[in-house]
């Protein structure tokens, strides 16, 4: 199976051509964010770069989330896009997941990705599921995005440092098993350990420092999304939808606002274009 995998949900965004799990061609695009600027520009590349005709492509697999709300957007938008010029199904992947398991392979099972979502609060996931379980709750999800299934369902988590932080105390002496990556583990370690050294709490400091960081897998890439698109296809064929029922997982809302009515005729006059 021929898959085309896009990778939008962070600053640094892919794209990547696989074919029975090998590794064709992958961009990383250099630029961070403009996702919706460089992505399509980028598959003309990659496809090119892989030999093979967008006409091949079996099935295009897309990280929904949680991340960039702009960047998944944009990403999910390119993707329905290639599918309904295609004719080809969408596999939706979530993206703390494909993050954690191309980590699994290097570090074992024991993981909890994490990104930053900035606002200073982090998106991650425990102990990422398996492919049996993560495809029979994905598909329970994606039959309505959400209305019937929430994402705590799926095992994804928003909140601040010290959430993330109160979890781990849970885990009690597990806590030190497990292996954080992703680019918001280096972020909500720095941060904790800043705040633990200005308080002055010296366990807390002993407990952040014996954590282990793995700083290798920092973002999702188009590969590992295409990787795990196979995988839940297999597992579960409903998960290959079509384009029009495709969404993403957003989590919370925008961090652009649109602007009041009077912030706006400030910016764009209408009497420039209408008088």
């Amino acid at each position: 199976m021929l898959v085309l995998g896009i990778s939008s949900s962070t600053a640094k965004h892919s794209v990547a051509v696989c074919e029975d799990n090998k590794v064709l061609g992958e961009i990383f695009v250099g630029t961070p964010f403009r996702h919706a600027e460089y992505l399509p520009k980028a598959l003309s590349e990659v496809l090119l770069y892989a030999e093979r005709k967008a006409a091949e492509v079996d099935v295009v697999g897309v990280d929904i989330g949680p991340g960039l709300y702009t960047g998944l957007r944009a990403g999910v938008a390119v993707a329905k896009a290639v599918c309904l010029a295609l004719d080809k199904p969408v596999v939706p992947v979530p993206s703390l997941w494909a993050l954690a398991h191309a980590g699994s392979r290097a570090v074992g099972e024991k993981l909890i990705a994490v990104v930053d979502a900035r606002r200073k609060e982090l998106f991650w996931q425990v102990c990422p599921p398996s492919v049996d379980e993560l495809a029979d709750a994905l598909a329970a999800y994606v039959s309505d995005w959400g209305a019937s299934t929430s994402e705590e369902e799926i095992g994804l988590r928003l909140g601040k440092e010290e959430d993330l932080l109160a979890e781990l105390s849970e885990l009690g002496p597990t806590a030190h098993q497990y292996a954080l990556l992703g680019e918001g583990a280096v972020v909500f370690r720095g941060r904790a350990l800043a705040t633990a050294s200005k308080a002055g709490h010296k366990d807390l400091l002993s407990f952040l420092e014996a954590l282990r960081i793995i700083e290798v897998f920092k973002y999702p890439t188009a590969s590992g999304v295409a990787e795990c698109a196979s995988l839940l296809a297999n597992v579960e064929p409903s998960l290959l939808l079509a384009p029009e029922n495709v969404g993403a997982i957003y989590m919370r809302g925008p961090d652009a606002n649109r602007p009041s009515e009077r912030r706006a005729e400030a910016l764009v006059p209408s009497k420039i274009f209408f008088e």
